[in-house]
């Protein structure tokens, strides 16, 4: 049976000697690279060892935000002698479970790199979606967990900019930039997508969003 396994002192040499054949490697890092990534972001990156009872037959790392209300499937790996049995679609399985179960989790997202048919298919047979948004040149797919989403927020970072900028036309370029640097601001979000912003107090909703308004006061007052 397939479950996943924190990352220990007893399962890491497995999961770091799992090596992919040249035609996947293109697909996916190392997981060496992986644990060292989960090392620098710590406080969101939960790594997994995959076991088929208690033999390592892959990794998967998730980005878990409950702040945000998102859950990133970071990395996926199966071992080449493991593959084809199914065991990437129940670990998949096994994470969609994770995060309905958790009840504050709205949406899930992975990408894939263009070519990489096998993962596309996989993805979207468990309800995966292309969003039409695309990160470093990988694809993005979304999948929504609930109809009734609630707001996230999250500092936000230099990677929030244009969105910010794009939903929020009112504000001025110069000063998001500033405030971001500041760490005066953070964002409100919808299924990880921005529809506003809080600085120094006080709330900034997209115009089709103002809904949330009164939401959005509970959230930030506690």
């Amino acid at each position: 049976m397939i479950r996943l396994e924190t990352i220990n002192e007893n399962n890491y040499r497995a999961v770091i000697n799992i090596k992919l054949p040249p035609e996947q490697d293109l697909f996916v890092a190392p997981n060496v690279t992986s644990l060292a990534q989960a090392y620098v972001y710590r406080d969101l990156a939960c790594p997994y060892a995959i076991l088929n009872d208690d033999t390592v037959v892959g990794f998967i790392m998730l980005d878990w935000d409950e702040s945000e209300r998102t859950v990133g499937i970071w990395r996926l790996m199966i071992a080449p002698n493991e593959q084809n049995k199914g065991y990437g679609r129940q670990t998949l399985e096994i994470v969609i479970k994770m995060a309905k179960d958790n009840g504050n989790i709205d949406l899930l997202f992975l990408d894939y790199v263009p070519g990489n048919d096998i993962g596309r298919n996989l993805y979207y047979s468990l309800g995966f979606r292309e969003n039409g948004k695309e990160d470093c040149g990988e694809i993005i797919m979304t999948m929504k967990i609930t109809d009734s989403p609630k707001l996230g927020i999250v500092a936000a970072d230099e990677d929030d900019i244009d969105e910010i900028c794009e939903q929020l036309t009112t504000l001025n370029r110069e000063q998001v930039v500033t405030d971001i640097n500041a760490n005066k601001i953070r964002k409100l979000t919808i299924y990880g997508d921005v529809v506003g912003i809080v600085k120094d107090g006080c709330i900034t909703l997209c115009q089709d969003q103002q809904q949330y308004l009164v939401y959005a006061q509970a959230l930030i007052t506690g």
